[in-house]
């Protein structure tokens, strides 16, 4: 007798039937193909943790049909998914991120569902106006009875997210101009304003003559500063317009000053 059949025999002493009544009560591992065998616990494992229970779910299906595992491969490859466990995983995986994609930008970039993904790491202004595009047209044709309301939610999380970013040069732009706005402050705490208003702006009104004389000294400085400017770099129409009215606010605050 060769050592395979005496390992197949240790083995069969060794087994116990732990689900009565099924077709392979009768039968132990040693008298199915290993290799069928293995594949069958490998699947019926997705269904229990138990080792020993998945093997006689096996040897029930493996009585019924000796070819049953590879049948059932072949059906779940013409489905189009993995057989074991570890290739549903890749595989659901894989369709997961193609269903996240919602589009293209014109530069040929994936357009994910999740604004944060890293595909958007490398994105334009033009990508974020391409993909802003897209979620306004997934949020207007969206339908409640085949999308859930959280995809929804995702499109106008999104939405706002490329928003923000195809607008982000206009917002540091926004931010640059605020601080023209500003020349400073008075001793006294208060802001002086840069505007067409001059000295006569309206949070003026309870300025004391120190607060005048203060706002004259800083727009002095700012009419030095940009006359230093214009006469280094090329005149732009910004830079005239605020030695403008740091000029005219000088002269307006020397009189109100004294």
């Amino acid at each position: 007798m060769n050592e395979r059949l005496l390992k197949a025999k240790k083995k069969a002493k060794k087994h116990i039937d732990r689900l009565k009544g099924g077709v392979a009560d009768k039968y132990h591992p040693a008298n199915f193909d290993s290799v069928a065998l293995k594949e069958g616990i490998k699947v019926e494992l997705e269904h229990t943790s138990n080792v020993k229970i998945a093997r006689e779910i096996a040897m029930d299906h493996l009585v019924e049909d000796k070819n049953y595992y590879k049948k059932l491969k072949l059906i779940h490859k013409a489905r189009g998914y993995g057989f074991n466990p570890a290739e549903r995983a890749k595989e659901y995986k894989s369709k997961k991120a193609k269903a996240d994609v919602i589009g293209t930008t014109s530069s040929g970039k994936s357009i994910n569902i999740n604004p944060g993904h890293e595909t958007h790491a490398k994105f334009t202004k033009e990508d974020h106006r391409d993909a802003y595009k897209a979620h306004a047209k997934a949020i207007t044709t969206h339908n409640p009875y085949k999308s859930t309301s959280a995809a929804l939610d995702q499109h106008k999380t999104a939405l706002n997210h490329h928003f923000k970013m195809m607008n982000a040069d206009m917002t540091k732009a926004r931010k640059r101009k605020k601080k023209h706005h500003i020349a400073g402050k008075t001793s006294s705490g208060k802001t002086v304003h840069v505007s067409h208003h001059g000295a006569n702006h309206p949070s003026y009104s309870d300025w004391s003559k120190q607060d005048h004389k203060d706002a004259m000294h800083l727009h002095h400085k700012r009419v030095m500063e940009l006359a230093g400017r214009m006469g280094k770099k090329k005149k732009n129409s910004l830079t005239k317009r605020l030695l403008a009215h740091h000029s005219n606010s000088v002269h307006g605050h020397h009189k109100l000053g004294g």
